[in-house]
């Protein structure tokens, strides 16, 4: 009876975890580059085939302690849980390299809530949440890229 409900204990910890799966959490790397960008191509991703693709507007090297946060609001189920608009054209781009290579990279559309990233994030819910939003937008209005939104549109 004992081992029943320490089994039943740890099923329900393991279904009441905060965490998603995220791949950025264990991804092997030495710097990550937040970029402004128009997209190119077809997939409008700030990587296509392993190098940056559309037009780079700016770009800002995080600091360890901004990786950590982001890395860590990444893997929180929380930060999944917006409706999402269909239109995907990203102007902030997040890739992370080791030894000058793309190992992975994360495109972010603000307009319609929404990111694509690989390796991908395994999540339920699509569309960003408030917080999410709110995170992305502060680094936009922190290093001064283009396409931060005003307050009005961030509550959106």
């Amino acid at each position: 009876m004992r081992y029943y409900l320490l089994l039943c204990l740890v099923v329900m910890s393991n279904c009441t975890n905060a965490q998603i799966v995220n791949p950025f959490s264990v991804l092997k790397y030495d710097s990550v580059v937040m970029y402004e960008f128009i997209p190119g191509g077809e997939e409008g991703e700030i990587v296509s085939k392993g190098k940056l693709d559309g037009q780079i507007k700016k770009r800002v090297l995080l600091d360890k302690t901004t990786i950590k946060s982001l890395n860590h609001i990444l893997g929180l189920r929380s930060s999944f849980n917006g409706i999402i608009a269909g239109c995907f054209d990203p102007h902030l781009g997040f890739v992370y390299y080791k030894d000058g290579k793309v190992v992975g990279h994360i495109s972010v559309c603000m307009a319609c809530n929404q990111l694509y990233s690989t390796p991908d994030i395994k999540r339920r819910m699509p569309g960003l949440s408030n917080s999410l939003r709110h995170y992305f937008n502060q680094l936009l209005i922190i290093h001064k890229f283009s396409y931060a939104l005003t307050p009005y549109q961030e509550k959106k």
